[in-house]
C-alpha cells in the first residue's frame, strides 16, 4: 500500500487524495497492513466488507471507496508483477443506493437567498450564483473576476478551490474542461452593484482589487477565495431559518437541474449547464424529473390525435 500510494499520490485530485490517505490510516493499514498480498483472496475481502457494514456501520458508498483503495492498490500489484491477478476484483459488493434528490422550492431558495444577503454580501452572492449557474461549491469559490463577462452576460469556469488541511489549493474542473454559462440580466445587474461595494471596501482599507481577484472573497484585495467548507457550514447555520432542515448547499445545484428539465430545456443543456461531461450522467440522476416531463409529453401527443 505504501508503494503504490507513492506512485499514484501525485495523479489524483486534493481532495480525492485527502480521502485515500484516510482510508488507508484508518481503515487499510489498521486491518489489512500486515498481511502478505498473495494470501489476500475474494472471500476475504468479502467477510471483510460485510464486518465493515455490519459492526463498524459503514454505508454502501463508504465500503465502495475503501475497495476502489484496494483493487487499485491490488491493480498496481498485478502490473509490477508481484501479484497474479487482483483478487478484490471478485468481491462482493455491497448494492449502491442513490440519495433520493428533494431540491428546494422557488420559495424557499427566495427567503435562503435574502437570508444570505443579510448574513454578508459575499454569501449572498454565492447563493445567488449557485441557484443560477448550478456549478459545485468549489467551482463557485475559484471564479475569479477575469472570467466575468458582464457586457456579454456569460462567465467562464474553469478551475475550482478545495480545502485540504487547512490549506486552499486550485485545481481545475471536477471533468478537467472549462464551460461558459450564460447569466440573466438582473443576476449582472447584481453583479455590477457587487463590484462597485467590492472596489468601494478596498479603497476604504487602502489596496486595491487584484488583477485576477476572486469574486467571492472575504479579503479587500480579492487574492484568497471563500473558503468552500465556510461556505457550507454557513448554509447549515441559515437554512432552517428558510423551512429548509435538511438541505444541503449542493442541492441548489438541483434546484437549478429540476428547474431546467420542469421549464423544458433539453438534457444537453442542462447538463452543459451543470459541468457533466455526458449527458447520459444527468439523464441518470434526474431520471425521476424526467419521468414527468414525459407524462406531460404523452398528454400533449394524445391531445394532438383525440377527436375535436
Amino acid at each position: 500500500m505504501t508503494s503504490w500510494w507513492e506512485h499514484k499520490v501525485g495523479r489524483l485530485s486534493p481532495t480525492t487524495a485527502r480521502e485515500y490517505k484516510r482510508l488507508l490510516d484508518k481503515r487499510l493499514r489498521p486491518d489489512l497492513g500486515k498481511r502478505c498480498i498473495d494470501s489476500l483472496t475474494a472471500a476475504e475481502f468479502d467477510a471483510y466488507y460485510l464486518r465493515l457494514q455490519r459492526h463498524d456501520d459503514l454505508s454502501p458508498s463508504s465500503i465502495r471507496q475503501v475497495h476502489a483503495v484496494l483493487s487499485g492498490a491490488l491493480g498496481q500489484a498485478v502490473k509490477w508483477r508481484w501479484l497474479a491477478f487482483n483478487p478484490a476484483r471478485d468481491a462482493t459488493l455491497p448494492a449502491a443506493r442513490r440519495g433520493e434528490i428533494d431540491p428546494p422550492s422557488p420559495t424557499k431558495v427566495r427567503v435562503l437567498l435574502r437570508l444570505a444577503e443579510e448574513h454578508s454580501m459575499e454569501f449572498g452572492m454565492l447563493v445567488r450564483l449557485g441557484a443560477l449557474i448550478g456549478t459545485r461549491r468549489g467551482e463557485l469559490c475559484g471564479l475569479r473576476w477575469e472570467e466575468v463577462d458582464l457586457g456579454a452576460g456569460t462567465l467562464v469556469v474553469r478551475t475550482g478551490v478545495v480545502d485540504v488541511g487547512g490549506h486552499i489549493i486550485e485545481k481545475d474542473t471536477k471533468t478537467h474542461a472549462t464551460r461558459s454559462i450564460s447569466i440573466d440580466a438582473g443576476t449582472a445587474k447584481l453583479l455590477r452593484s457587487y463590484r462597485k461595494r467590492v472596489d468601494d471596501r478596498a479603497t476604504l482599507c487602502g489596496v486595491e482589487v487584484a488583477a485576477r481577484a476572486f469574486v467571492l472573497s472575504e479579503w479587500p484585495d480579492g487574492t484568497k477565495p471563500y473558503r468552500p467548507d465556510k461556505a457550507t457550514a454557513t448554509f447549515r447555520a441559515l437554512r432552517a431559518k428558510a423551512g429548509l432542515e435538511t438541505a444541503r448547499l449542493h442541492d441548489l445545484r438541483h434546484f437549478v437541474a429540476t428547474q431546467m428539465i420542469g421549464a423544458g430545456h433539453d438534457i444537453r443543456t442542462v447538463a452543459g449547464r451543470l459541468g457533466h461531461a455526458n449527458p447520459s450522467t444527468t439523464l441518470d440522476i434526474y431520471s425521476a424529473f424526467l419521468k414527468e416531463k414525459d407524462r406531460a409529453a404523452a398528454d400533449d401527443l394524445g391531445r394532438l390525435l383525440d377527436d375535436e
